[in-house]
């Protein structure tokens, strides 16, 4: 059992890769966003309750024996090590995802997506708020980094499912 965990700005491509992720491995997937939804538009509001309601059945189904893919933005060091402690406590191998981005990056695809319907009424200060916390992973977190310039099908096939076959053994 594992807890895959997606942590990067928005828009990086969290939520594209942990359905690829899914796909790959059977995974039952759970998203912030998703958890968040008719929160968005007020403030920070709706990435705390999404976190707290995502969170909150992470741990119904690692609970369950179920392998998770967790789509958070997981902004803050001491909240990355948060899902970890979940992971274990539940007895479950926690791996953690890196999907490199910049504030570039992601102010263009929030203008570019940003007005599909899971982040309509998503104000631009929300993202800015998240930019400033956002705390880049440290060596010393062991995670596995993720580039846009690969295809996520081969990432996921010879970096990820590879990774994972290690912790079983």
């Amino acid at each position: 059992m594992f807890l895959i965990y997606l942590t990067g700005l928005p828009f990086s491509g969290k939520t594209t890769l942990a359905r690829e992720i899914v796909q790959a491995t059977g995974a039952v997937y759970v998203s912030v966003d998703e958890s968040a939804g008719s929160n968005w538009g007020t403030g920070n509001t709706a990435w705390i309750v999404g976190n707290m309601s995502a969170g909150a059945r992470v741990i119904e189904l690692l609970g369950q024996g179920q392998s998770v893919v967790w789509d958070s933005v997981g902004a803050e060091r001491r909240r990355r090590e948060h899902y970890r402690s979940i992971a274990s406590h539940h007895g479950a191998k926690a791996v953690g995802v890196y999907l490199e981005s910049d504030r570039e990056t992601m102010l263009a695809r929030v203008k570019q997506f940003g007005h599909r319907a899971s982040r309509a009424d998503v104000p631009n200060d929300d993202y800015e708020w998240v930019f400033n916390l956002y705390q880049i992973p440290e060596p010393d977190e062991d995670m596995l980094g993720y580039s846009r310039s690969v295809p996520m099908d081969l990432w996921v096939a010879s970096v990820l499912l590879p990774y994972l076959e290690t912790l079983e053994n």
